[in-house]
């Protein structure tokens, strides 16, 4: 097991994005003091999701970092390491009253790639996209200019390099609101992840992730999902904490009784109490849209009936 741990360090290191070698490690770290004795979760995940991660940037633009979490959990009252945000108490109400499944905050024995990208203020919708991985503005244009897109200020060369960041869901973002198949909000951009309805996520957007996938590996569509509540917690705590720092929300896959889902990451739910948007849960009816919520994209692990 430690030897199956220390190959996949060091193939993580050289692929992960936005995650320092420290996070890294501490990720094996953790996951070797409470993993049990079977390694086919990891070989399996190492020869299938690594593949995808390092090229899927390169061939489709997707930017995914991963993330390994084995047996974890976000029971009521734990005591969580230092630093991180505990989920809204609002959640583990609706665990009680029986209308979420006990499993709700429980992680998955597997790695899994989730994208990487930053999610902007409420205040810059209009104009924002999903950020490149754990930068702002400023890094960003950095890291552009030692790639050498423009090795000047020139504004043209400027706006091409940002085009080249841009959502790759963008232009079929824009391509379904023109048609009608998704409704167009007011202040939100025709090419915006925002003012969707997890409806049209779950109809439009995630099989198309899959057809862009599939250019590299064979991607089921169970395997392409928005994330878990939970693993969106885990993923901000253990790599990504500027998630909590940004007032937006997303949608999750957790179903709330038979027509809602849960939603978090907005500073200004009903129900937020907590200072880092990390921790806020919510829900929302699964076809409503408000032009402060988006999402982003998970990658699961085939299981032996995927593949």
């Amino acid at each position: 097991m430690a030897r199956t741990l220390e190959a996949i360090g060091a193939r993580l290191q050289r692929v992960i994005h936005g995650s320092p070698a420290t996070s890294v490690q501490r990720q094996l770290e953790n996951a070797a003091l409470g993993v049990n004795s079977t390694e086919s979760p990891i070989v399996s995940a190492e020869s299938d999701l690594l593949d995808l991660q390092e090229t899927a940037r390169a061939r489709t633009g997707f930017s995914f970092g991963t993330v390994m979490c084995l047996d974890k959990k976000f029971p009521e009252g734990a005591a969580l390491p230092l630093g991180w945000t505990k989920p809204e108490a609002w959640l583990y109400d609706q665990i009680r009253k029986g209308k979420l499944p006990e499993t709700t905050m429980d992680l998955p024995n597997t790695l899994f790639l989730i994208e990487d990208v930053q999610k902007p203020e409420v205040s810059s919708l209009g104009t924002s996209y999903y950020g490149n991985p754990g930068m702002g503005y400023a890094q960003h244009i950095a890291a552009c200019a030692a790639r050498g897109i423009f090795p000047s200020t020139s504004r043209a060369k400027e706006a091409r390099a940002l085009e080249l960041t841009k959502d790759p869901l963008a232009k079929y973002l824009a391509i379904w609101r023109e048609r009608g198949q998704i409704e167009t909000m007011s202040g939100v951009r025709q090419d915006s992840r925002f003012g969707l309805s997890a409806e049209e996520i779950d109809h439009l957007v995630l099989p198309q992730v899959v057809r862009m996938l599939n250019v590299m590996l064979n991607v089921k569509p169970e395997q392409v999902k928005l994330p878990k509540a939970a693993v969106s917690m885990y993923a901000g705590n253990e790599l990504y904490p500027e998630w909590g720092q940004t007032s937006s929300s997303e949608w999750y896959d957790d179903r709330f009784g038979e027509s809602s889902r849960l939603v978090g990451g907005g500073r200004h739910g009903i129900f937020s109490s907590n200072p880092d948007s990390l921790g806020n849960i919510d829900c929302a009816m699964s076809n409503s849209r408000s032009a402060t919520r988006g999402f982003r994209i998970v990658v699961l692990q085939a299981t032996p009936e995927q593949s």
